[in-house]
């Protein structure tokens, strides 16, 4: 299966590893995500947990590796609430996150969550439908050095039911390095 050791850190596997992702565009400042996996019951599973640039908690996603991927296992969304923080579970409607055997643009993979936001002091249920589709590969810069990663177009759609549905379009380019995982999203927003 080609794309194999694209999709987790292999620091990972070992005390665990943060990456930060530095925003350019519509928002500010880095976000730090920390990654770690667990052994149970012959599976392998990874955490995944996102910080904002103010350290505040945003979600905390486990994944379960399976033979020819990862799945969704869990997905908890953490949104402010005062002085507080409330956490979200997210509905997952379609687990694939990442598949090992995509060998081209033809095959997609889909993903889909659920979950209700409180927006305005009112009750929204959000989905997010995600299709993903292998380019190739390519050639980025991991540490200042180039390593070969698998390149994927990503198309988003969010949809929200305040006041009728808001739609939401986006497309991404994703890089997943060889031993890094995701080291670059390159996401635009579709009218």
């Amino acid at each position: 299966m080609p794309l194999s050791g694209y999709y987790l850190p292999r620091a990972a596997l070992e005390d665990g590893i943060v990456y930060q992702f530095e925003e350019q565009g519509f928002r500010s400042g880095p976000e730090y995500w920390y990654f770690t996996t667990k052994e149970e019951q012959d599976s392998l599973f990874l955490m995944t947990t996102v910080y904002g640039s103010d350290f505040q908690q945003q979600q905390l996603s486990v994944e379960r590796k399976v033979s020819n991927g990862w799945i969704q296992e869990q997905l908890l969304l953490f949104f402010p609430d005062g002085d507080q923080s409330r956490q979200v579970p997210a509905e997952i409607m379609t687990q694939n996150v990442f598949a090992f055997d995509l060998v081209d643009s033809l095959e997609l993979l889909h993903y889909s969550i659920s979950w209700k936001e409180n927006l305005d002091s009112v009750i929204a249920k959000k989905r997010l439908f995600r299709n993903k589709r292998f380019l190739g590969f390519d050639t980025v810069q991991v540490l200042g050095k180039p390593s070969r990663a698998a390149l994927f177009l990503v198309r988003d759609m969010i949809e929200d039911e305040r006041e009728g549905t808001l739609t939401l379009n986006l497309k991404s380019y994703e890089f997943y390095a060889q031993g890094w995982g995701l080291v670059q999203k390159d996401q635009y927003y579709m009218e």
